[in-house]
């Protein structure tokens, strides 16, 4: 059960409130602590308050900038095309098949690079996904308040990108970008000397573009593609319109995945916004007992997603005879 300033929200607008917004984050655990909230609490309850303005202070302008640059650690390194041949055939060997698949004309020609379209060396990884990948985010808020009156307002925005490593040109971009956008505004007024009035509201928006498969998905092709059976794409000719992926016949009446074509052949885009207001009036009964009080809050919670996907039949081609 996550709850952000007394109101319950899901995991996904957790993940996209700014730490900046955060005044405090309390986890209860233990039986006594989240006995209040009945069976919702039993796994654990995540209590975050944001921040809220300052009685009599001066406006304080926070703003943080950051470029942040991903990189993977652990990236497997393959093995060229050649040396790929001569493991393949030292296996057959050492299962007894005497006969192995590849000829050594097959793997010097691959070697040497001469003829790329007709002995190809793919490097699938090396091909389909960048070395690293570069973020930004921005942050801006502002805090302060007066006698009756506080305030606390803040505008995030974030840009991330993927590895992936799709060219631009074609006919949808696929590299992955993620666009959001968080507004958080704090209001409170005190109304009387015991009555205060708390206004708050959340405005996430999110733009997702990027293949309609997911990054491991795409891996997993990469990781079973086989580095020389068929090369990425052939070159345009005079008049394409498309580009000539290649393929080959992997088994009678079946070809092969083409990890470069996976990678372009299908796109998804996908927008939410989220709008999370609530009021809470907060009245203070000291007066009549000592440490009484009451709090009434209403909330009003508005989501919505849409996305769509294009998805696109691709040419494939096989080098035949020295053509394709």
């Amino acid at each position: 059960l996550i709850l952000l300033d007394d109101v319950e929200i899901s995991s996904g607008d957790l993940n996209r409130i700014p730490a900046e917004t955060i005044e405090s984050f309390t986890i209860l655990k233990d039986a006594s602590a989240t006995a209040i909230y009945g069976v919702r609490g039993a796994n654990g309850v995540m209590i975050v308050t944001t921040k809220k303005g300052q009685e009599n202070t001066r406006a304080k302008i926070g703003v943080t900038i950051e470029n942040s640059f991903l990189q993977p650690m652990r990236m497997p390194k393959f093995v060229d095309g050649a040396t790929w041949m001569t493991l393949y055939n030292e296996g057959l060997l050492a299962r007894g098949t005497e006969t192995p698949k590849y000829t050594q004309e097959q793997i010097d020609m691959t070697r040497s690079h001469a003829a790329p379209y007709i002995y190809p060396d793919v490097d699938w990884q090396r091909l389909m996904f960048r070395d690293f990948n570069m973020n930004q985010r921005a942050n801006v808020n502002i805090q302060g308040g007066g006698n009756r009156a506080t305030y606390y307002m803040s505008l995030n925005f974030n840009h991330d990108s993927g590895i992936v490593n799709a060219p631009k040109d074609y006919y949808f971009d696929n590299n992955i970008r993620n666009f959001s956008y968080n507004f958080q505004n704090n209001i409170s007024y005190k109304m009387t000397s015991t009555t205060t009035i708390d206004m708050r509201m959340m405005a996430q928006i999110g733009n997702r573009k990027g293949p309609n498969y997911s990054t491991s998905d795409l891996y997993k092709s990469v990781m079973v593609a086989n580095p020389v059976s068929f090369p990425a794409y052939f070159p345009a000719q005079d008049g394409d319109e498309h580009i000539r992926f290649g393929n080959t016949l992997i088994k009678s009446g079946k070809y092969g995945q083409n990890p470069y074509e996976y990678m372009m052949s299908s796109f998804k885009e996908n927008n939410y916004n989220t709008l999370n207001t609530s009021i809470a009036i907060n009245q203070d009964f000291s007066f009549i007992t000592k440490g009484l009080s009451a709090k009434v809050l209403v909330n009003f919670k508005n989501y919505s997603s849409s996305d769509y996907n294009r998805t696109m039949a691709s040419y494939f081609y096989e080098a035949k005879n020295g053509s394709y």
